[in-house]
C-alpha cells in the first residue's frame, strides 16, 4: 500500500512538473505586462526585451524601463501567483527592483511640500501589486536627489483591504513606515519616521488627493544632534547640550493654497515649555511666519556643566538650513532664561526677518536680572560652508564680575563691582569671532580696540590689538587685569614650599593661542607715572612670551621681551632687555647684599632656571654713569654666571664675568677697566678721597664671601695691574722743585724750607704710573710702582689699611741736576744724577712725610764748588 501511495505521488508530481513546463510556452504575458503598465503609469513601448525565466517557477526579467521625466527602472524581476499561471492568465504578485528613480516637480522634500508628494502617491490610487525595491531615489525638478531610502516595500495588507503600506530605510533620516487607506472619497495618510535621534509620527486626511488636516508628533531625543543637524554653526554651543535632554513637539497642520500653517504647537521638555504657530509659504508672493512664546527656558539644566563634551559627526552636515529662496519673519519671546542659581535673563526678544538670502536681526536683546542689558543688531549670510552674522552688539551691566562668573571665566573676577558699558562691531562665524571698534568703559579706565578669535585646529587662537586710557597697578579692582598681575606676582611668591610648582598648572594646561598687542597710554606703578606703555605678548600651552614691553617714564624708560616656560620641569623664564635708560639707587655694596639675602629668604631660585641678556643705553646712580651696558645672566639653582659683562664707564670700558653664589655668598670676577677718566673717578668716590685728572686702565681678579658688609670687605682679595697716564699728584711738586734747584743762583740755605714745601704744597704731573695692586684682608699693596714725571721718574711701594685709611708710602724719585761750570776739556752739560728718598705714613688725609736729602745737598755743594 505505502509503495503504490509513493509511485502515486511521484507520477502526481511529475505531471505537475511536466504540466507546467508545458503551459509556460502557452501563457500569454501580454495581460501581466499591461498590468505593469497601468499601475506604473507609463507607456507600454517603454516595456521591451522582456526575458522570460520558465524553470524552477516562471518569472520576467525586465532589464531597463525608462520614462523620461517621471522614473527610470533597473533590473526589475515580475513574479506571478503560481495558480493563475495554471489558468493561462497570469497574474503580477510581486515586483522586485534593483533600482528606482523616481522624478518630483518640487525642490526639496520637507514639511512644507509634502503634501504635494504624497497627493502625487495618492493620484496613482492604491496598488493591487506588491512592489520591493532595494535602492530608491526620489530627484527634484534640478535632479538632485531630495530622498534616497533602501529596501523599500509597497504592499496590501491583504487582498480585500483597501489600503497599501509601505516602509522603507532612509539612512540618517531614519525608517519609514506607514499606509494609505481609502474610505470613500477620504484617503487617511500615516507615516512614522525613526531612528536613534527621534520619533516622528504624521496623521493626516486627504480628500480628493488634497490635504484637509493633520496632526504630528515629533519627538527628539536628543536636542543637540537635531539642532547641530539644522544650525551647524552653533556647534561649539550644541555639544555641551545635556545629551539626556529630549523634547516633545506637537502641533496641527492646516493647509491653505498659500500656507502650511503649524497651529497650537506645544513644546515641553524637562528645560522648556512653549508654545506658538508656525506658518509656511508655499509660493513666493507670501511671507512665512515664526511666532513662538516660552515663559521659561532653563539653560542650567539644558547646557551640560559636566567634562563630557558630545563630538558631532559631520556626514549630515548638508542638511543644514539654508536661507536661499526663502522668505520667513520669526517673533520670539522668552519671560526667563535661567543661566544660573544667581543670574536670569528677562524679556528676551528675537525678531528675525530672513529675505533675499539675508537673515535681517532686527533686534536680539535681554534685560539681565542682576542689572543689565545687552542687545544684537545686524545681518546674517551664508556660504557654502557656513553662516556669517556682521552686526553690532552693546552690553551695559554693573558688574562685569557677574558677568564673567556667569560665562564660566570665575578665576577672572576682581575684589569689587565694576560697572561697564560695551559696544562693538561684531562679526560672527562659525570659526571666527571679530570685535571690530572695540569700547569697553568702566569708572577706572577706557579700552578700545579690536579682538580676534579664530577656533580651527586643536584650540582657539586670540588676537587683541587693544588700547587702555590708563592703567593704575595700586588697584585691584580691574577685572582680568587684576587677577593676571596677582597671578603674576604669586609666582615670586612662597616659592620655598614644596607645593610650589603647581602654580605654573595654569600656564601649562593652557587650552588656546594668544598674540596681544596692548597700549597703555597712562602708567601709574607706585608713585610714578610712566606715560605710555606698549606690551606685544604671545601665549600658547607652557609658555608665555612678551616680544615687546616698553615702559617709558618722565625721565626713565626700558624696552624688553621676555618667555616663560612652564611645560619642563623646572620653568624657564628668559628676559632680554633690548634698551633702557634708567634711574637706580642699588649698585651699592649694602643694596647689592639685601638683594642676595632677599633672594635667599623669599625665593628658592632652585625651582627656577633664569636667564637675563640685558643691553641698556644708560644707568645712572647719582654721580656715576654707565652706558651701552651689556650682560648676560643665568643661573644654575644658587649659582649665578655673569658673562660678557660690558659698559662705558668714567669715559672708558669696562669688561667683566664672573660668578655670584648666593649660599654661601661669594663673588669671583676678572675685569678689565681700560682708559677711565680720573676725574670722572674722583667725583664718584667720597669727597677728599681723590682729586685727580688723567687716565687710567686696570685690569685683575676680584673674589670675596661672606654674610655681612664687614665680612665681605675683610675677605674681598684682588689682584690687578693698572697704568695711569697724564694724571698728578696733589700736595707734592717734585718738578717745580728740581726746576728751583737747577736755577744757577740758588742757594742752599733754602733746601731745607723748599724741600719741606714740595712734600706737602703744589702738584706734580705724571705723565705715566704702572704697577701692581692687591687687596687682602683689607690691606691695600701696591708693588712695583713705577712713575715719571717731568724731569723725574721713581719707584715706589704703598700699604694702605682701608678701615682707618692708615697709610705707608717709600719713593725714590731719580732726576738730573745740571752742571753749571762744564770743564771746555769735557763734554758739555754734564748732569749729575740724583736719588730722593721721601717716606710717607700716616692716613690717606694726614700724610707724615719725610725725606733724606743728603745724596742731593752733596750734589748741589759740589756743583756750587766747581763754580768757584
Amino acid at each position: 500500500m505505502i509503495r503504490k501511495v509513493i509511485i502515486f505521488t511521484v507520477i502526481a508530481i511529475s505531471l505537475l512538473v511536466c504540466t507546467i513546463l508545458v503551459e509556460v510556452n502557452f501563457v500569454d504575458y501580454t495581460s501581466a505586462s499591461n498590468s505593469l503598465v497601468n499601475e506604473l503609469k507609463i507607456s507600454p513601448q517603454n516595456l521591451k526585451k522582456i526575458k522570460i525565466i520558465k524553470f524552477p517557477i516562471p518569472y520576467l526579467i525586465i532589464d531597463h524601463i525608462k520614462e523620461e521625466g517621471k522614473l527610470e527602472l533597473e533590473n526589475i524581476e515580475i513574479h506571478f501567483v503560481p495558480w493563475s499561471l495554471l489558468i493561462f492568465k497570469p497574474r503580477i504578485s510581486t515586483v522586485n527592483i534593483y533600482s528606482a528613480t523616481i522624478c518630483s516637480d518640487e525642490q526639496d522634500f520637507d514639511i512644507i511640500n509634502h503634501d504635494r508628494i504624497v497627493s502625487s502617491f495618492i493620484t496613482n490610487g492604491i496598488i493591487d501589486i506588491n512592489f520591493d525595491v532595494e535602492n530608491l531615489t526620489i530627484l527634484n525638478k534640478n535632479n538632485q536627489p531630495i530622498l534616497t531610502l533602501k529596501n523599500c516595500s509597497l504592499f496590501k495588507n491583504n487582498s480585500i483591504a483597501n489600503s497599501t503600506s509601505f516602509k522603507g530605510d532612509g539612512g540618517y533620516v531614519g525608517k519609514l513606515s506607514g499606509f494609505l487607506e481609502k474610505k470613500a472619497k477620504q484617503i487617511n495618510f500615516d507615516l512614522t519616521i525613526s531612528n536613534n535621534d527621534y520619533n516622528f509620527h504624521l496623521l493626516e486626511t486627504y480628500i480628493d488627493s488634497k490635504l484637509i488636516n493633520g496632526k504630528a508628533e515629533y519627538l527628539i531625543q536628543n536636542l543637540a544632534d537635531i539642532l547641530h543637524i539644522l544650525v551647524p554653526d552653533l556647534d561649539s554651543l550644541f555639544r555641551r547640550f545635556n545629551q539626556n535632554e529630549k523634547i516633545n513637539i506637537k502641533f496641527d497642520i492646516l493647509p491653505t493654497p498659500q500656507l502650511l500653517k503649524l497651529e497650537n504647537i506645544a513644546i515641553e521638555s524637562n528645560s522648556l515649555v512653549g508654545n506658538g504657530s508656525i506658518y509656511l509659504n508655499k509660493s513666493d508672493d507670501v511671507t512665512s511666519t515664526i511666532k513662538l512664546y516660552f515663559p521659561k527656558i532653563d539653560a542650567k539644566s539644558l547646557i551640560s556643566s559636566s567634562n563630557n563634551i558630545k563630538q558631532f559627526s559631520n556626514s549630515v552636515f548638508g542638511l543644514r538650513f539654508l536661507f536661499n529662496n526663502k522668505s520667513i519673519i520669526t517673533d520670539i519671546l522668552v519671560d526667563q532664561i535661567i543661566l544660573n542659581n544667581d543670574e536670569v535673563l528677562n524679556n528676551t526678544k528675537i525678531l528675525l526677518n530672513l529675505d533675499k538670502g539675508v537673515l535681517v536681526v532686527n533686534d536680539f536683546s535681554s534685560m539681565i536680572k542682576s542689572g543689565g542689558s545687552f542687545q544684537f543688531i545686524g545681518n546674517v549670510t551664508q556660504n557654502s560652508v557656513r553662516s556669517i552674522f556682521d552686526g553690532t552688539i552693546y552690553l551695559q551691566h554693573n558688574d562685569l564680575n557677574s558677568v564673567l562668573n556667569t560665562l564660566g571665566y570665575q578665576q577672572a573676577v576682581s575684589t569689587k563691582p565694576t560697572a561697564f558699558i560695551l559696544s562693538s562691531d561684531l562679526k560672527l562665524t562659525l570659526i571666527d569671532v571679530y570685535l571690530q571698534n572695540l569700547m569697553l568703559k568702566t569708572d577706572n579706565t577706557k579700552v578700545t580696540g579690536n579682538i580676534t578669535a579664530r577656533f580651527i585646529g586643536s584650540m582657539p587662537h586670540f588676537i587683541a590689538t587693544i588700547d587702555f586710557s590708563s592703567i593704575d597697578l595700586n588697584r585691584d579692582d580691574y577685572p582680568i587685569i587684576s587677577p593676571m598681575i596677582k597671578f603674576a606676582k604669586s609666582l615670586s611668591e612662597n616659592m620655598k614650599d614644596e607645593s610650589y610648582l603647581a602654580k605654573y598648572i595654569p600656564i601649562r594646561t593652557a587650552d588656546y593661542l594668544g598674540n596681544f598687542d596692548i597700549t597703555i597710554n597712562d602708567l601709574l606703578i607706585g608713585n610714578n607715572s610712566f606715560g605710555k606703555a606698549y606690551i606685544l605678548a604671545n601665549v600658547s600651552p607652557g609658555n608665555i612670551g612678551i616680544s615687546n614691553l616698553d615702559i617709558r617714564g618722565n625721565s626713565d624708560y626700558i624696552n624688553l621681551s621676555a618667555s616663560l616656560l612652564a611645560s619642563n620641569i623646572k620653568p624657564q623664564l628668559t628676559i632680554t632687555i633690548n634698551d633702557g635708560f634708567l634711574n637706580i639707587n642699588f649698585l651699592t655694596p649694602k643694596s647689592l647684599l639685601n638683594l642676595r639675602n632677599n633672594l635667599l629668604n623669599e625665593f628658592d631660585v632652585e625651582k627656577i632656571e633664569l636667564k637675563l641678556n640685558c643691553a641698556l643705553s644708560k644707568i645712572i646712580q647719582n654721580d656715576l654713569v654707565l652706558q651701552n651696558v651689556k650682560l648676560a645672566l643665568a643661573n644654575n639653582n644658587a649659582l649665578f654666571k655673569i658673562d660678557n659683562l660690558e659698559a662705558n664707564l668714567l669715559s672708558g670700558k669696562l669688561k667683566a664675568e664672573g660668578n655670584i653664589l648666593l649660599n654661601p655668598y661669594t663673588l669671583n670676577f676678572v675685569y678689565a677697566l681700560n682708559s677711565i677718566d680720573l676725574a670722572q673717578l674722583s667725583n664718584v668716590l667720597p669727597r677728599g678721597l681723590l682729586d685727580n685728572y688723567g687716565g687710567m686702565s686696570i685690569n685683575g681678579t676680584l673674589d670675596t664671601h661672606g654674610n655681612s658688609l664687614k665680612e665681605l670687605l675683610y675677605e674681598l682679595n684682588t689682584q690687578s695691574e693698572f697704568v695711569v697716564k697724564n694724571a698728578k699728584i696733589s700736595n707734592f711738586s717734585v718738578d717745580s722743585l728740581i726746576e728751583k734747584i737747577n736755577n744757577k743762583d740758588y742757594s742752599l740755605k733754602y733746601l731745607k724750607d723748599d724741600l719741606a714745601k714740595s712734600m706737602y704744597q703744589g702738584q706734580t704731573e705724571l705723565n705715566n704710573l704702572r704697577g701692581n695692586l692687591q687687596l687682602k684682608n683689607g690691606i691695600v699693596t701696591m708693588k712695583d710702582l713705577v712713575f715719571n714725571t717731568k724731569y723725574a721718574s721713581g719707584a715706589a711701594s704703598l700699604a694702605v689699611n682701608i678701615y682707618n685709611l692708615d697709610m705707608v708710602l717709600s719713593s725714590i724719585l731719580s732726576f738730573y741736576i745740571a752742571d753749571l761750570n762744564p770743564n771746555l776739556n769735557n763734554s758739555s752739560n754734564q748732569n749729575t744724577p740724583i736719588n730722593l728718598t721721601i717716606k710717607t705714613s700716616g692716613t690717606i688725609l694726614d700724610t707724615i712725610k719725610t725725606s733724606d736729602e743728603t745724596e742731593l745737598r752733596k750734589a748741589l755743594e759740589n756743583r756750587r764748588k766747581s763754580t768757584n
